[in-house]
């Protein structure tokens, strides 16, 4: 190694370290390898500061042998150096400090809030878990179990699908009176109402397959009228497309056709959707749900609604429309819809749905039943023209469809007009026992 041309008696510096170089120590110590060493543990050191710290007059880094006088005069200038840092190092973890006093209370409050949610929503689970029991039976589907209640006899058997988010309890003012003239089952897709968690994830073709394993469990061999609301509509056509001879009529009640054309908009409004369900699932975890239900069926509706209202209008709006619907359902029916609904597992699986919704649509609206199938269509008199259009242009594809307006009724025609859906499901149960080569005529009427 070189002297960098230094004068003779002056410490020849390694380029850019500030220390001696291993020659000028050996020239001093005598020892060649031990200064090389040492000259390599203070080239590491310095690298621990900066340069411009290295080139200060008052601050001095040159140091030759850790442990020599030289190096115990460095420590000690450094040290006095150093002391305001230190003194402003402890003011500063002095000041956190503080600060983390003044914010304990909002970090426990973090913690123990949740647990307490969680500790909560057990409890109430368990307590209610008795009174809340499946009323029908348990259906293996292949790693989770599906919830289906059956009443009555005869055939053909009439099976009730409900809507992207519903349960066998939208049809509880219908199931009893179809009971009365056939068999008639309802059941709960994955994740909603009795029914277990899926096992996988969602896609149409999985709950057009479960579907198919509840009717073999619940009526082997037999034939069946299907009856979908809304997106269960689109369901039990693609099981009419797959199994064409076990069905002997369907009614599509207020299908949403429009949803079928998926455009930016409606993806957008499908994954606000699926967000908000979402949330809604961390929030039942945490007992935010059940407390916001309680106090609504309590006579407190005042701080759940502004706990509505703070998730946006279009939920807000959303949110209300559905209570309003529900409440059309029989008064001893709202104990149990609302514990059902305290579940997390039936916000994740309407995420689920409305995933498989925005996905799919362009598929599941290719499906469609053969045409010699009976359909009838049933639409919500509250629906626009264009929506009455597309509902007619489906009845029209079966040979003996029919399409029907009930005019006193919105989307949830089972709720406002049940008298409507019996008999026109009456009327398909009487036709598959008459002749199977009889007809229904093709014609479009309101409801009185």
């Amino acid at each position: 190694m070189t002297d960098f041309g230094q004068p003779p008696g002056q410490d020849v510096r390694a380029p850019g370290s500030g220390f001696p170089s291993p020659k000028a120590s050996s020239r001093r110590t005598g020892d060649a390898s031990g200064s090389r060493a040492q000259w390599g543990a203070g080239v590491l050191f310095s690298s621990r500061f900066p340069e411009s710290l290295q080139r200060r007059r008052d601050f001095p880094i040159a140091i030759d042998v850790i442990g020599s006088p030289r190096h115990r005069a460095f420590t000690r200038q450094r040290h006095a150096c150093c002391a305001p840092s230190l003194a402003f190092t402890h003011e500063v973890a002095e000041g956190c400090g503080r600060i983390d006093d003044e914010h304990v209370s909002v970090v426990g409050l973090l913690i123990v809030l949740p647990s307490i949610g969680f500790l909560y929503q057990w409890v109430a689970t368990a307590r209610r878990r008795s009174r809340c029991a499946a009323p029908g039976a348990l259906i293996d589907v292949g790693g989770h179990r599906l919830h289906a209640i059956c009443r009555g006899t005869g055939g053909p058997v009439v099976l009730l699908e409900s809507g992207i988010a519903s349960s066998s309890l939208s049809w509880t003012v219908v199931q009893p009176e179809i009971a009365k003239f056939t068999r008639v089952c309802a059941y709960d897709r994955a994740g909603l109402a009795w029914s277990d968690a899926a096992c996988n994830a969602r896609s149409f073709d999985h709950i057009v397959d479960e579907l198919s394993r509840v009717l073999a469990h619940v009526a082997p061999d037999d034939q069946y009228v299907l009856v979908g609301h809304s997106f269960g509509s689109y369901v039990i056509r693609a099981y009419a497309m797959r199994h064409p001879n076990n069905v002997r009529g369907l009614v599509l009640v207020d299908p949403p056709t429009e949803w079928l054309t998926m455009t930016p908009q409606r993806a957008r409004m499908l994954r606000s959707g699926r967000l908000l369900s979402r949330i809604g699932t961390l929030l039942a975890h945490t007992g935010v749900v059940r407390a916001c239900l309680t106090l609504l069926t309590g006579g407190a509706p005042g701080a759940p609604r502004r706990f509505v209202k703070a998730l946006g209008p279009t939920a807000a709006h959303t949110l209300e429309r559905l209570v309003g619907e529900v409440r059309k359902l029989p008064r001893d029916v709202h104990p149990v819809l609302q514990e059902l609904w305290c579940q997390p597992k039936c916000f994740e699986a309407m995420a689920e749905h409305l995933r498989v919704l925005e996905r799919e649509a362009a598929s599941i609206g290719a499906m469609s039943s053969p045409s010699e199938i009976p359909i009838i269509v049933v639409s919500g008199g509250q629906q626009p023209p264009e929506q009455l259009n597309a509902h007619r242009m489906l009845a029209e594809r079966s040979t003996h469809g029919r399409h029907v307006i009930a005019a006193r009724s919105t989307h949830w025609v089972q709720f406002d007009e049940p008298e409507l859906i019996v008999g026109l499901v009456r009327e398909l149960v009487e036709h598959a026992r008459r002749s199977p080569s009889s007809s229904l005529d093709r014609q479009v009427y309101e409801s009185q």
